[in-house]
């Protein structure tokens, strides 16, 4: 379940099974690497990466600032923490709005002062 309507770019144009293969039982970052170049061109084994990396960093921010909003005792962090939830069920599969995404919630913490 995609947020707001926003699917995988992919979608209605790929099998799901193109890049998550069956025999695959915990595929490596490497391997859905190997895959979008296979299926693009190589450069977009390292864009993977680059966009793997983005995606992390801003997820790690959004958690800390979750942990020092708990700490706080602050309001909204339920909603805040959903939003969170929401932005990774996005992840890889729709990069740009996964990083909209994050920037919202990064730049809408409730009570914050980060």
């Amino acid at each position: 379940d995609m947020v707001a309507g926003k699917s995988d770019p992919h979608a209605n144009r790929v099998a799901c099974t193109k890049c998550h293969q069956s025999e695959i039982h915990s595929p490596s970052s490497a391997e859905y690497a190997r895959i979008c170049g296979a299926c693009h061109n190589r450069r977009y084994e390292a864009l993977f990466y680059d966009w793997m990396k983005s995606l992390q960093e801003r997820e790690a921010q959004a958690y800390g600032m979750l942990k020092e909003l708990r700490k706080r005792n602050a309001s909204g962090v339920d909603a805040f923490e959903r939003r969170i939830e929401e932005a990774k069920a996005v992840g890889l599969h729709n990069v740009l709005f996964a990083r909209k995404l994050w920037d919202e919630i990064l730049a809408s913490a409730p009570d914050s002062s980060f």
